[in-house]
């Protein structure tokens, strides 16, 4: 069993949970009632095909060329959903690449915008316009808020470099 100790990792692993419990709830009505009116006429359609094949190369021959088609129909069918289940996680690591991005602009520019609203309300209760000083002040904050989570730099990350001796060529 995984041992998750932060809290974001717990939250994210139980959206991700009832993400994957509500696609299964709500698609699986369509997808069984599919198979239900197609699996019926595939069925028909292959015994009539194998007997077909049967009758004019011969029962050997047809027999393999089903075992060909269940096999290739077995590929097809664990193929869509092992598709679909990489695109998923392709999705929410993409989603989760998005969601840092957002919260690390948007981190700073909510405290720029209080603290540009607080400065606000200050200026705005000496000259008695705080109808347009707070808004302007929250703007205003915002706006330096942006501009300090565009400009921040994060660290560069350590490359480990592997250095291996270099034994020199026999001479000639």
């Amino acid at each position: 069993m995984q041992q998750i100790d932060n809290p974001k990792n717990v939250v994210r692993q139980l959206a991700i949970i009832t993400l994957i419990g509500f696609l299964v709830v709500t698609l699986s009505g369509p997808v069984l009632a599919l198979i239900g009116v197609f699996l019926p006429f595939a069925f028909v359609g292959g015994l009539v095909w194998v007997l077909f094949k049967a009758l004019t190369l011969g029962p050997r021959v047809a027999l393999s060329l089903a075992g060909g088609l269940i096999r290739g129909t077995f590929n097809v069918v664990t193929f869509i959903p092992r598709q679909l289940f990489h695109g998923v996680g392709f999705v929410l690591t993409k989603l989760g690449s998005a969601g840092k991005v957002v919260a690390g602009i948007a981190a700073p520019m909510v405290l720029g915008a209080i603290a540009g609203g607080a400065l606000g309300a200050v200026g705005g209760s000496q000259f008695h316009d705080q109808e347009i000083r707070i808004p302007v002040g929250l703007a205003l904050g915002a706006g330096v808020g942006l501009l300090i989570a565009a400009t921040r730099t994060r660290p560069a990350r350590e490359q480990i470099l592997t250095v291996q001796a270099v034994h020199a060529a026999p001479q000639v």
